[in-house]
Parts: structure tokens; sequence; C-alpha cells
């Protein structure tokens, strides 16, 4: 559940919201995508799809079509992932050579999924980067805040009590601007004091 909000906070902090910042200052288009390749296989039992997913910076071999990255690489990328992560590759490809080229990434992306402008409707549309398997490429609306993501944790009802929904919050605590006293300022959180941790049952 920890990763759940860590990805949330993450794709809110650093693409949603310097996003949403950059288009009202109408400085240049803006582009946001999610990656969403989680096809690893599993190595020693351990689900390497589930356990790290599309995991930070794991777009970027994508991005270059060079998926030779030592024993790491041989982990991650095998035969059977091979036919849709080289598809997924073959079309960031083409998106991000368009917009190094044009600064629009669908000029020449002729029969791949349009990339829409974040600003460009309201709520703001980005685009998934996923293979046919995963759901493919697609765009979809929505944009994630941080004050927003925090305040999913009160109504989450995967969190059963006070107690976990402290222990949640604690955790997020130094990623982006969620701070110690945000944390004590919590009510709830005041019968887990931060530096009690961990509570007795």
């Amino acid at each position: 559940m920890g990763a759940d909000y860590l990805s949330r906070r993450w794709k809110a902090i650093g693409a949603d919201e310097p996003a949403s910042v950059i288009a009202a200052a109408q400085q240049a288009p803006v582009f946001v995508y999610r990656f969403d390749w989680d096809e690893e296989p599993t190595v020693w039992g351990i689900d390497l799809g589930r356990a790290l997913g599309a995991a930070h910076a794991v777009e970027i071999p994508f991005v270059f079509g060079h998926f030779d990255l030592g024993r790491a690489g041989a982990v991650l990328f095998d035969a059977a992932n091979a036919p849709g992560r080289e598809e997924l590759s073959a079309a960031m490809r083409r998106y991000w050579a368009d917009f190094a080229r044009a600064g629009d990434p669908n000029v020449g992306a002729g029969g791949l999924p349009h990339w829409p402008r974040w600003q460009g409707s309201s709520p703001p549309r980005f685009l998934v980067l996923d293979t046919s398997t995963g759901g493919g490429i697609r765009s979809l609306a929505g944009a994630l805040s941080e004050r927003g993501v925090l305040a999913r944790i009160d109504d989450d009802p995967r969190l059963r009590d006070d107690r976990e929904r402290c222990t949640l919050r604690r955790a997020l605590v130094g990623w982006g601007r969620y701070r110690r006293a945000s944390y004590d300022a919590e009510g709830a959180c005041r019968a887990y004091p931060f530096d009690a941790y961990p509570w007795p049952q």
C-alpha cells in the first residue's frame, strides 16, 4: 500500500503539478506520460512484474531501444517479454524523436495514438505507455495533487483504522512537501507519536 501512495505522490509532485504550472504560464506545450510496463519475469520465485512493476527509470531503455544493461537487464528483459517491449520501445522512440524535432510528439507518429497536450482539456489528459497486453498506449484524463493523494488516506477502505493510516502517513514524511509538522498536525495521529514508532499494540 505504501508503494501505491508513493507512486501517486511521485506522479503528483513530479509530473502533474509541475505540468500544470508550466501550462498555466503558457511557456510551451506540455505533454505528460505514465509508463506502465510491468512485464518483468518471475526470477527465483519472485514475480518482478509485481515486485518492481513500472519502477523509476525502467522506461529509459525503452526510449533508446537498448535493453542490454548487463546483469540487471538480463534479469528484467527476457525472450518472453521481448515482442511487447520492442513494440512499445519503437512507439516511444517515435514519440520522443518527433518531440525533439518539432516540439510535438504527434508530428510524424502516424498510426500511433494521439498524445494530448496536458493543457488541452479539463481535466488534463496524459498518455499511458504500455504494451497491448497491459492495455496498450492510450490517453487518460485526470491530474493528481499531493494534497489530494494525502486526503485519500482518510477514506481508503484498505486501511482498517487510524493506526494503519498514521503508519502510512509516517512512511510518507519527507517525500515531497509532507513534513514532520504536517504529520504532527494530523489529529488522529496524535495518539501515534512520530518518535514513539513502532507503536505498541
